[in-house]
Parts: structure tokens; sequence; C-alpha cells
């Protein structure tokens, strides 16, 4: 990876509120804070979900050419679409469709500046990005998130860790066999899976040492309510 800062760990927790419960199973809320330590200076701002939400037809379409719905740097995503308007005059069908995908995830991404909270005395560098955005259903009452870490345009190197914990609503069950983390070499990461009890909720945790993808996806059980302020 070109330009690539290298990351020498970067901690995601999330907290999935079931929102749904109470807007007629219209969407859940996702809360995201991640804490990157690389050792050097991240100059780009990330583009996060967060925006408008996508019909079903656009998910098809960005799923179709193995998009994610996750943080990007505008470059990399953008990347190729500038000539969107020469392909579709020369008749090249893929090609359009590949960079209309892409223009459509970027409508639906918000900018999330990086914050710089500190740089230690070793020369590494400590930023912080928090976003929340509307995770829409699979299916009735099943929804599933989806993070890549670390971010794009870092680098993992000997010693790279990367964390993540999702606290999933009150009420449903994680599903074991969607619920996995991706290595880059395509090698499965084991999930820890924790029920708690007095809350009703679980928490699923990672822990992983180059660039995996992870998902986590859950069932409600409770129903959705009638709420009369919502048509």
């Amino acid at each position: 990876m070109e330009n690539a800062v290298q990351v020498i760990s970067q901690e995601a927790i999330v907290l999935v509120n079931g929102s749904s419960r109470y807007n007629n199973g219209k969407f859940d809320e996702v809360m995201v804070r991640s804490t990157i330590i690389t050792n050097g200076p991240l100059t780009e701002n990330y583009y996060v979900p967060g925006g408008n939400s996508l019909s079903t037809e656009a998910m098809a379409l960005i799923k179709k050419y193995d998009l994610e719905f996750r943080p990007y740097r505008e470059s990399e995503l953008l990347q190729g679409t500038e000539d969107v308007i020469d392909e579709s005059r020369s008749n090249d069908t893929v090609g359009t469709e590949q960079d209309v995908a892409r223009l459509l995830l970027r409508s639906a991404l918000v900018n999330a500046p990086l914050t710089e909270i500190a740089r230690l005395e070793d020369g590494k560098f400590v930023y912080e990005v928090r976003y929340d955005y509307k995770l829409f259903p699979l299916d009735i009452n099943t929804y599933e998130f989806q993070i890549r870490l670390p971010f794009d345009g870092t680098q993992m190197i000997a010693g790279s860790e990367v964390k993540l914990t999702v606290l999933t609503p009150q009420s449903s069950n994680i599903d074991g066999n969607e619920t996995k983390g991706i290595g880059e070499n395509g090698e499965e990461i084991q999930e820890l899976i924790q029920d708690l009890t007095a809350t009703g909720r679980a928490v699923t945790t990672f822990h992983y040492q180059l660039d995996p993808l992870f998902k986590v996806r859950y069932m409600h059980n409770s129903p959705v309510l009638t709420n009369l302020l919502v048509n």
C-alpha cells in the first residue's frame, strides 16, 4: 500500500441502539468511537456512514461491486469515477455502473474529521474519530453492522493490533453463523460473544494482529411497538 501510514493500534467501540423497536421497524442507530495510534500523521479526513439513506436497489448495486458501508478516504472511494460521463458516452456499461456504485455510496457518507488528541514523545500520533448513523434492516428484524479495521489509508506492520467491541440492542440474538471477522487473506477471525443478562444485551469482541473485515448480525426478539407519533 503506497504512502500508507503505519498503524500501531486501532480500537473501535460500537454501541447499537434498538431504535427500530419504536420507529415501526425502520432502522436501528449506531454510535462508533475509534482511537487510532500511528507512527506518522494522518492528513486526510474520512467519509463515514451518516448521510442519506439508500434504496434497496442502490444498496444492491453497491454490494455487487464489493463496496462496503464503512469509512473511506474520499480519494480512495472516488478513484476512477472522474470519467463516468465519458464511459457512458462510449457505451461502457460495466465501467459506468461501477462508477455509479461508488458515487451512490459517497452520497450516503459524511465528512468526519480526525481529531489529533495526543502526540507522544516516541513520535507516535494518537487520533480519535466519532460518528453516528442509521442502520437499516437486511430483513424483518435482522440487521448487520460492518467495519474494516484499521481504517483505509493505514497499514498494519509486525506487532500492530486492532480491537473491536460491539454492544448490540436489548432482546436481540447474535447470529453466530454470520458474525465473523475476515482477515486480509480470507482467514476467519474468531469472535467472543458474551451475554449481559442484567441488561439483556450482548457484547461481541474481536482482537486481531492485519486489515480484517468484521461484521455482526443480530435479530430482534421483541416486537416493533406501535408509535402513534410515527407515520
